[in-house]
């Protein structure tokens, strides 16, 4: 069998234009995109699929990502690694795990000085399941370490397979600085036979030994679907996530009988003892998983902005709307409850979700600055649901609102004709082949198929922050004809705000304090304006005082697409901001008073006829918006 081999290879970039995004109404956002680089350039024939990326934070120009490949004998699958020592211009192929047949869930960190580490998954059987415990001469992990930045590698450690792994290392100056931890599960939905565990490991010698598991088993023969990229906040805690599958509920999205009201739960999961034991479980979001693409979350924290240090970012794609879109959460402190979900990607919804557009993939990533930036996968433009280009939205408000989304990549992963068939490893199930839950008795059958990422891409994409704030998304496409690791560095031009405006910065967040009370509401076809006369009343104890500023932080409509008209800060999108100041009296908004009448108006453009929902009702929504409300009260100041 081939043993991982070190390479330095110099790879070359593709010259490009540098383009820029328009800037988004009312934001001053801009995004600029950079110049595309091909990062498996030493590998041109070798096709490239999942893949994982860090950058190094503290040291600028370095950065790292590892992609699973696809070889065309029964090695199956390899898994390769690059590293950038200018910032992304130019790749060096350090790392070639090929001991076949199947390596998988490439995993990457820098650690603290010039420490970083990589996980291979090694799995020479895969698919025989004999035990729930492989030995390490069955299914196993190994982890390389360079401490020379990623230049050279050794193999520090070897243990037992986990699923879905990821590994991060404990870089603040605390009781556990230096630990590194790795995480994952023991079985997914796709293995019955009793409930599955989230599996913990840490290591307090650099990963040279580590200790544990420490075991976190579900209840009532509830499944796992893989372990999130983890996070170290500055107390030490360590975060990541998993999908908890519900027992009984069906992966397929398009089930007519099914009400999709959520078949798996985003759970998060906290370590606050340096990996020695696992907090209860927190719920993210209810999820409905897809039965492709609609599989893995990453997990993100802020390194330590003005504004929102510590604030845990979490991304997903959800099939509940019948077609996969790109959902986000964000928590504000640290894990214990989480915002509700919002949608990503800003394509309309189409009027048969059924047949897509599906946007898979997403990848998260925070700078020193406090600035998200979620890329993904995305299909609006392919035509068959089948190719997909990447394109990106960026935050400046800690999460509560996304930009509009701006294309990343250069050239589409299209599926034509003339599309190289990549093949997947032949499937062996039956006879003496043991799976874990299965009969005696069954043939034996062998599945050959087209390999499933050429549809797909695999199970993860990579991003990069590198040490300067720039951003690296990474990708896969075809357009050389085999498909490819690509990079271009994203920068986002704007400032960070406390709830999303200066004017709103020194304001008290007091939506919790007061309501909306819908006085009157008009809408006229012709000209396709609507209008609902509202106004304010204080619910709490407290007076409320002018300045009063509403920001709208969404907006949709089922029938067309909607704009703000006459916001007072010019904004006809989400980050319109009405100034009710001089609907409040003179003495402030007593508790349990109201504001004078304020009318909002909005306009429908491109509008639908109302038609039925595939699952029940119809689509006749007009204008859905939500806002948050700022203003000074005579007691408590609201939240920060």
């Amino acid at each position: 069998m081939r043993s991982p081999v070190f390479l330095t290879i110099m790879a070359a970039s593709a010259v490009q234009v540098q383009c820029a995004a328009p800037p988004n109404e009312g934001s001053g956002t801009v995004i600029s995109i950079g110049p595309s680089v091909r990062v498996s350039a030493p590998f041109p024939n070798l096709p490239h699929y999942e893949n994982l990326a860090a950058g190094d934070p503290d040291n600028l120009g370095r950065l790292i990502a590892c992609s699973t490949v696809a070889h065309e004998d029964l090695a199956g699958q390899g898994h390769h690694c690059y590293v950038s020592f200018d910032n992304g211009k130019t790749w060096t192929a350090v790392l070639e795990f090929d001991e076949g047949p199947r390596n998988s869930d490439p995993a990457v960190t820098y650690g603290r000085g010039d420490t970083v580490f990589v996980v291979n998954e090694y799995i020479p059987n895969p698919g025989a399941g004999r035990t729930p415990w492989p030995t390490v001469e069955q299914n196993r992990f190994d982890v390389y370490r360079s401490a020379d930045g990623g230049k050279t590698w050794q193999r520090c450690a070897m243990f037992p397979f986990v699923d879905r792994e990821a590994i991060v290392v404990d870089k603040t100056r605390g009781q556990y600085a230096g630990r590194v931890y790795i995480s994952g599960v023991s079985k997914g939905y796709y293995a019955p036979g009793g409930p599955a565990s989230v599996l913990l490991y840490r290591s307090t010698d650099g990963g040279t030994t580590f200790l544990g598991p420490v075991e976190r088993p579900t209840v009532e023969g509830d499944g796992l679907l893989g372990a999130s990229t983890s996070v170290v906040l500055s107390d030490g805690t360590l975060a990541f996530t998993t999908f908890l599958v519900k027992r009984d509920r069906r992966l397929n999205v398009f089930d007519e009988d099914k009400p999709r009201t959520g078949n798996a739960q985003l759970q998060l999961l906290t370590s606050a003892d340096g990996g020695e034991s696992l907090n209860p479980w927190v719920t993210v979001s209810d999820v409905y998983l897809g039965s492709s693409g609609a599989q893995f979350a990453q997990l993100a924290v802020d390194p330590g902005s003005r504004f929102f240090k510590d604030r845990l970012y979490v991304v997903w794609p959800d099939a509940a709307s019948g077609r996969i879109d790109i959902r986000f959460a964000y928590s504000a402190d640290k894990g214990q409850t989480w915002s509700a979900p919002i949608t990503v990607n800003d394509d309309r919804p189409p009027v048969e979700p059924s047949r897509g557009p599906d946007h898979l993939l997403p990848a998260i990533g925070v700078n020193k600055d406090g600035v998200i930036l979620v890329t993904w996968y995305d299909r609006r433009e392919s035509g068959d649901n089948m190719g997909w280009n990447v394109w990106a939205a960026a935050s400046l408000d800690g999460g509560v609102t996304f930009t509009r989304n701006t294309p990343v990549s250069d050239a589409a992963n299209a599926i034509t004709d003339r599309t190289e068939w990549v093949q997947g490893a032949p499937r062996v199930f039956g006879g003496g082949t043991r799976r874990l839950g299965a009969t005696k008795g069954r043939p034996i059958t062998v599945g050959m198929s087209i390999h499933p990422w050429l549809l797909s891409g695999g199970d993860t994409d990579g991003m990069a922050v590198g040490a300067d704030g720039t951003f690296h998304a990474m990708w896969v496409d075809n357009r050389t004809g085999v498909s490819q690791l690509w990079t271009v560095p994203v920068t986002v031009h704007g400032t960070v705000e406390k709830h999303g405006a200066r004017e709103l910065a020194e304001l008290p967040d007091i939506t919790d304090e007061v309501t909306l009370e819908p006085r009157s509401t008009s809408y006229d076809r012709a000209t396709g304006a609507l209008t609902l006369t509202a106004s304010l009343r204080n619910t709490s104890t407290d007076t409320v005082r002018a300045p009063v500023k509403v920001r709208v932080i969404a907006l949709t409509s089922e029938l067309g697409v909607p704009r703000v008209v006459g916001a007072d800060n010019g904004v006809t999108t989400i980050g319109a901001i009405w100034d009710l100041s001089s609907t409040v009296p003179p003495v402030g908004l007593l508790p349990d008073s109201t504001t004078a009448p304020r009318t909002l108006t909005f306009r429908l453009s491109d509008v639908r006829p109302i038609r039925p929902k595939r699952s029940r009702g119809f689509a006749s929504g007009l204008v859905d918006f939500r806002i948050r409300v700022f203003a000074n009260t005579s007691g408590a100041q609201g939240k920060p």
